[in-house]
């Protein structure tokens, strides 16, 4: 099947997996998954190890007052699988980061253990959703964002800021200044104490931009 069809399964299918969570009976697993973390922004952490898993050897994060740009050039882009198989033993191994980053508790990383890789994105990115209610995701094959924590809706544009061969993960604030003040702090920890586990990167930087009144 094409990826365009593929994309629409899965939107479809986590469209009606939605109206099954947002339930009131279920409506708390979705905050506790956001929740998971103590660690407010554990997102940047979980981005930066994902653009290693990529194979990327140079990041880029823009803090702007209101939004953040996370940029890399790993050379591993997006992929999709069918959604109809996630029922088989074996799928884990052949799932498609995008079925990965909309489901609940999954990642690809199960072929990557011994390379101590975590896979495109696992459960941490979720606690993204504690400041955003839409991040978007461009590379040169998919423009989506994430809505409702697990549905992929496709994007008609690409984001003027990515350059070909780049990945860029476009993250909106909910509430700008509690969201700059927790990631800017994230961002000075994390930069100045660079994770072991990053056995790729060799650069990165961040800029950050702060409006005030």
């Amino acid at each position: 099947e094409s990826q365009i069809n593929l994309f629409n399964k899965l939107h479809d299918s986590r469209v009606d997996d939605f109206k099954v969570f947002n339930k009131k009976s279920y409506r708390g697993y979705f905050n506790s998954l956001k929740d998971k973390y103590p660690d407010s922004a554990h997102f940047i952490y979980e981005l930066l190890q994902n653009a290693d898993d990529a194979k990327a050897t140079s990041v880029s994060i823009l803090l702007n007052h209101d939004s953040l740009i996370f940029k890399h050039n790993g050379t591993v882009h997006f992929s999709i699988s069918d959604v109809d198989l996630e029922a088989d033993e074996d799928y884990d191994n052949k799932k498609g980061h995008i079925n990965s980053i909309t489901g609940i508790g999954d990642s690809s990383k199960l072929g990557d253990e011994k390379e101590n890789k975590i896979g495109k994105f696992g459960v941490g990115f979720k606690s993204v959703f504690q400041y955003t209610e839409a991040p978007e995701i461009y590379d040169d094959f998919f423009h989506f964002k994430i809505v409702n924590y697990i549905i992929p809706e496709a994007l008609d544009h690409d984001n003027d800021q990515r350059d070909e061969g780049e990945t860029l993960i476009y993250i909106p604030f909910i509430d700008p200044k509690s969201a700059y003040d927790d990631i800017i702090k994230k961002l000075r920890k994390l930069l100045f104490s660079f994770p072991r586990c990053l056995c790729l990167i060799s650069e990165a930087y961040y800029s950050a931009f702060r409006k005030e009144a």
